[in-house]
């Protein structure tokens, strides 16, 4: 092998930073994870085969995520029509036994 590497793996991964198994991604997680906030995506392996895959996170919404509760009244008014969940998973509960 050329290079002055003296451990390979560790080269392989900052050089590339494209994929990386699973013992790398063990071993050398802050590494990865700064590669990942710079904007790359890292895919993790085992035995070749992706089993993850590492992406930067999106940001929020201007404002933050909506506001379920307030929709949920504009749709339903104050209480909403029907049976009580509770009241559901209890007897869908009950039918199996």
């Amino acid at each position: 092998m050329g290079g002055n590497c003296e451990e390979p793996v560790t080269c392989v991964i900052l050089t590339h930073m494209r994929t990386a198994t699973v013992r790398e991604a063990q071993h050398n997680l802050p590494r990865i994870l700064r590669a990942v906030a710079r904007g790359e995506v890292v895919e993790i392996t085992r035995r070749n085969r992706i089993v993850a895959r590492l992406v930067p996170a999106t940001r929020l919404p201007e404002g933050g995520l909506p506001d379920f509760v307030a929709r949920a009244c504009a749709i339903w008014g104050k209480s909403p029509r029907g049976r009580a969940t509770s009241e559901i998973v209890i007897d869908g509960r009950a039918e199996r036994l």
